[in-house]
């Protein structure tokens, strides 16, 4: 799928709710990995690699469901993700007894 005309399809009907668009966000996601529940990943330095698609990994912290397109912290370390930077925080701290 081209994600720039994604891009001009949700930025060209700004008139529908954000919810809407936020449906259409998902909906590229399911069709790009192919498969709907949770995902194996192979956390590398920078990026991630896809092991089993899926449209989620859970937090190691909060057990919250992230989508992969939202995930941005993640220990390669311990080979988990996180929901935010204070959940990464809280998750260092326990491992590293500070």
């Amino acid at each position: 799928m081209d994600f720039r005309r994604h891009a001009t399809y949700t930025t060209s009907h700004s008139s529908r709710s954000p919810a809407h668009i936020q449906t259409l966000h998902m909906n590229r996601f399911d069709k790009f990995f192919g498969l709907k529940g949770e995902a194996r990943i192979k956390y590398l330095d920078g990026e991630f690699q896809v092991l089993s698609p899926g449209e989620f990994v859970r937090c190691a912290v909060t057990g919250e469901h992230i989508a992969l397109a939202d995930l941005r912290y993640w220990s390669v370390e311990l080979q988990e993700a996180y929901a935010t930077a204070t959940a990464s925080l809280e998750r260092y701290r326990r491992v590293k007894k500070v």
